[in-house]
C-alpha cells in the first residue's frame, strides 16, 4: 500500500492525469421529450420559459431514474442544452463556483407512463438577442441495469426531441410591467414568515430572470440578512448581465448603517 501511494505522489508530480471518463452512450430506448409549458413560443428576453422534460420507456425494470427535482443551485446537472444558433445565447451560471451540495432525491424504474418535472430553460440558458432559436436537451439522469458492472448500472444519455423557440426585441414597457407587479408582490410579503412563500420565490425568479438595472437593484434590496428565501436573490446578483449595477447596488446597501448581513450576501 504505502509503494502504491509513493508511485500516485511521483505520478502527480511529473503532471500525470487520469484518462477521462469515456462519454455514456445514447439510449434510443428511452423516450425522452421536451416541451414548453402552455404551448407559447414567442417569449421575451428576459422572461422565465417553463418547460416540461418526459422520460418513459417500453421496457420494464431496466431504466433507473433520478428523481432529483431541485434546481440548478443544488448542483442539478443532468441536463444539457443545446442551443442553435448559439451566438444568441449563454449559460447565466457558467463561471458561479457552485459550493452548494444537491437535496435528496430518489430514484425509480422507468414505465411507459410518463415520469414528468417542470423546469424554467432560464436556469441553464439567458438569450442575448433577439431571433429564432432550437432548443435540443440530453440528460444523464437516467441509468441502465448491468449486473456486470461495480455499481450494477451503466450510466446512458438520453436525448429529447428539438423545439423551437422565438426571442422578441427587448420591450421596456413590457420589462417595466414585470419588474413593478414583481416589486408589489415582494412588498406585500416582505414579513419573516413569507420570505418562502410561493409568490415571493416566483417575484424574486421573475427579477433575476428579468436581469434589468431596475431588477438587479431590487435583488440587492432584497439581500437583507434573512437565511430563508433569499437564495434566488443572491444567485440573481452574481450572476447578473449587469455586474457593475450588481456591485454599485450592494456598495451602496452595505453602506446602510443598520443594514442587517447574512452569509449570502457576496
Amino acid at each position: 500500500m504505502k509503494r502504491r501511494n509513493v508511485l500516485l505522489l511521483a505520478l502527480a508530480a511529473i503532471g500525470f492525469t487520469a484518462p477521462p471518463e469515456p462519454t455514456p452512450p445514447i439510449d434510443r430506448k428511452i423516450n425522452f421529450t421536451v416541451s414548453v409549458v402552455g404551448k407559447r413560443h414567442d417569449f421575451h428576453i428576459g422572461e422565465i420559459i417553463p418547460i416540461e422534460l418526459s422520460f418513459s420507456s417500453q421496457v420494464k425494470a431496466r431504466y433507473q431514474l433520478d428523481e432529483a427535482h431541485y434546481d440548478r443551485s443544488g448542483r442539478m446537472e443532468f441536463e444539457q442544452f443545446r442551443v442553435t444558433p448559439a451566438d444568441g445565447a449563454v449559460d447565466p451560471l457558467a463561471d458561479y463556483h457552485r459550493g452548494m451540495g444537491g437535496g435528496l432525491t430518489g430514484s425509480r424504474f422507468l414505465k411507459t407512463t410518463p415520469w414528468t418535472i417542470r423546469l424554467n430553460l432560464n436556469e441553464w440558458v439567458r438569450f442575448t438577442k433577439p431571433g429564432e432559436y432550437k432548443v435540443r436537451v440530453s440528460s444523464s439522469r437516467v441509468e441502465r441495469l448491468d449486473r456486470s458492472r461495480p455499481h450494477g448500472t451503466l450510466p446512458v444519455i438520453a436525448v429529447s426531441n428539438e423545439i423551437s423557440l422565438k426571442i422578441l426585441p427587448r420591450d421596456p414597457a413590457w420589462e417595466t410591467g414585470v419588474y413593478e407587479e414583481a416589486v408589489a408582490t415582494l412588498r406585500s410579503s416582505s414579513s419573516v414568515q413569507a420570505t418562502e412563500s410561493a409568490p415571493r420565490r416566483q417575484a424574486l425568479e421573475r427579477l433575476r430572470f428579468l436581469g434589468t438595472s431596475c431588477a438587479t437593484r431590487e435583488l440587492a434590496n432584497q439581500l437583507r440578512g434573512l437565511e430563508r428565501g433569499v437564495f434566488d436573490a443572491y444567485i440573481g446578483l452574481v450572476t447578473s448581465p449587469e455586474p457593475g449595477v450588481a456591485r454599485k447596488a450592494l456598495e451602496e446597501n452595505l453602506s446602510e448603517p443598520d443594514r442587517p448581513i447574512g452569509r449570502y450576501f457576496p
